[in-house]
């Protein structure tokens, strides 16, 4: 019962433990309505969105500002966008749906006092997460940008549902009756979130 009560990962090593604890399962045999964890390709389906903090073009992305003291930090606020994706191995295809999804890439890190200059996407971003400081006299922000990029590798732990796949149909046997081809759906579940490292 004592995993009832342990905490739930968030952006960073918190996701890479759990990504590294968990057995991956190949696209074509991710069965419908589990949790599975699957690895492969990063593409787009659409236009790329821009991050928050460095504007660069990706697929998903998060900014965490942290309040960083002597010998401690304290998150202080979390943005998170991006928009659906494909993730492509050997076996097949897979859709994935990065809302309220956890990150855990690699990140870009820059360290300010907040009260001498930021740039214009860090004051941005301070504002709109609406941060307040312990000790806005010693303290400083740490922001840290995380990015999933177009044809990079990834891990991806999600709920999966799969839905016809379009591409995969043939146009000359689009009128048989037999099993339309699938493919995975991977998404946040209410209780549990898209893990991406």
């Amino acid at each position: 019962m004592w995993w009832l009560f342990a905490p739930r990962p968030t952006h960073g090593k918190d996701v890479l433990r759990e990504l590294a604890r968990t057995p991956a399962t190949r696209i074509a045999d991710v069965p419908d309505g589990a949790r599975r964890m699957i690895s492969g390709t990063v593409g787009l389906d659409g236009p790329a969105t821009n991050s928050g903090l460095t504007g660069r073009p990706c697929c998903a992305w998060v900014v965490t500002v942290d309040e960083v003291g002597m010998g401690d930090s304290v998150e202080r606020g979390v943005v998170v966008q991006g928009v659906p994706f494909t993730l492509r191995d050997d076996s097949g295809q897979a859709h994935v749906i990065p809302d309220r999804a956890r990150i855990g890439v690699p990140g870009h890190i820059v360290l300010r006092y907040p009260r001498n200059a930021l740039l214009d996407e860090e004051r941005r971003l301070y504002t709109q997460l609406g941060v307040r400081l312990n000790y806005p006299d010693s303290s400083k922000l740490r922001f840290t940008e995380r990015l999933i990029l177009p044809g990079s590798q990834l891990r991806v732990y999600g709920y999966c549902q799969r839905e016809p796949d379009h591409q995969a149909m043939d146009a000359e046997v689009s009128g048989y009756r037999g099993d339309v081809p699938t493919r995975p759906v991977l998404s946040s579940t209410r209780r549990a979130p898209l893990l991406l490292g």
